[in-house]
């Protein structure tokens, strides 16, 4: 049974980003970091919905270097940040922030860039197939981490 890997609970899992590292984690630790994928239900719990649902369709991400194709592809048609943000309809601070690489697109802008610049940022993630290592201790990062609590 899958167990999160900061806390060691057990039950549904996400896959999360978490300080730049992937992780699965439990649905309430997947708040210290961005979620990469929906729920994956406990296979002791529902092993044909994990199934299907891990068979069924790749998870989209952003290429890490956007940033930099974003920018000389606006470039390219000559455009200003200005220009290009009423193209877009959005703010020239979504532009610029969008270039430095401060702010990862959303989907759907994301898709919006790639049509309007002709430029390829989302990409198909897939997982590795390779044999999952089984932790064999007790300790999970979580028990290597204090958590302040607010």
């Amino acid at each position: 049974m899958p167990s999160c890997e900061l806390c060691g609970a057990s039950g549904d899992i996400v896959r999360a980003l978490v300080e730049s590292v992937e992780v699965r984690v439990c649905v309430s630790c997947a708040r210290y970091g961005k979620v990469l994928s929906s729920p994956f239900p406990s296979p002791a719990v529902h092993p044909q919905k994990l199934a299907k649902h891990a068979a069924s369709e790749p998870l989209q991400v952003i290429v890490p270097d956007f940033a930099a194709r974003i920018k000389s592809s606006r470039e390219k048609l000559g455009l200003s940040q200005e220009g290009f943000a009423r193209l877009l309809n959005e703010k020239k601070t979504i532009i610029h922030s969008l270039e430095i690489g401060k702010v990862a697109p959303s989907m759907p802008l994301a898709r919006k860039l790639e049509r309007l610049l002709k430029i390829k940022i989302i990409e198909d993630y897939q997982e590795s197939s390779a044999p999952q290592i089984q932790n064999t201790s007790s300790f999970t990062l979580g028990d290597f981490i204090r958590v302040k609590k607010a």
